[in-house]
């Protein structure tokens, strides 16, 4: 919606979803204004990259969580969210009028655009705390854990199917598109 007048395109995909890169560069323009950097600063490439894996780490966890059936969001908790992070970016921006202008959209429209985005983090989320919410263990620990046992450590059945995908540099993937 931001940068709606670029040439589109698929950056990634995971599963039967794709990552957009004007979703990817919305998202990222978001964060850089949030932070003051400009798209022309070498640290917009680090926020584009980092906002790329982690739609990418998100999906592939929905994945999962779409397949698990206990896992289930309610639209009063979506809506509560929804209003959170409006109210969120109402104070990133200053006000309704400033957020409707840099989002090109009102208020409803925004809330429409990320209502399935706001879905699917909520179902990460809750899938995440299924198998992780009582588990607390340090990288020291792993560690400890792994050079004890390595020798006897199976290797992990797959969980799912995944494809290899190769990014492009930034630079060059702003001259394809700009």
């Amino acid at each position: 919606f931001l940068f709606s007048n670029y040439l589109d395109g698929v950056v990634a995909v995971v599963g039967d979803k794709a990552v957009l890169k004007s979703d990817v560069l919305d998202q990222a323009y978001m964060v850089a204004n949030q932070k003051n950097i400009l798209s022309s600063d070498a640290r917009f490439e680090r926020i584009f990259e980092a906002v790329l894996q982690e739609k990418v780490h998100r999906l592939i966890v929905l994945n999962s969580a779409e397949k698990d059936t206990s896992i289930v969001v309610s639209y009063s908790e979506i809506n509560s969210e929804l209003d959170s992070r409006i109210d969120y970016f109402l104070t990133s921006f200053g006000s309704e009028v400033a957020l409707e202008e840099a989002m090109g959209m009102n208020i409803g429209d925004i809330k429409e655009e990320y209502w399935e985005t706001v879905k699917e983090e909520l179902m990460v989320d809750r899938f995440r705390y299924s198998l992780f919410g009582d588990i607390s263990v340090s990288s020291k620990e792993v560690e400890v854990f792994y050079n004890e046992y390595k020798d006897s450590l199976l290797p992990s059945p797959s969980l799912f199917d995944f494809s290899v995908l190769e990014f492009l540099p930034f630079q060059l993937l702003k001259s394809c598109f700009f």
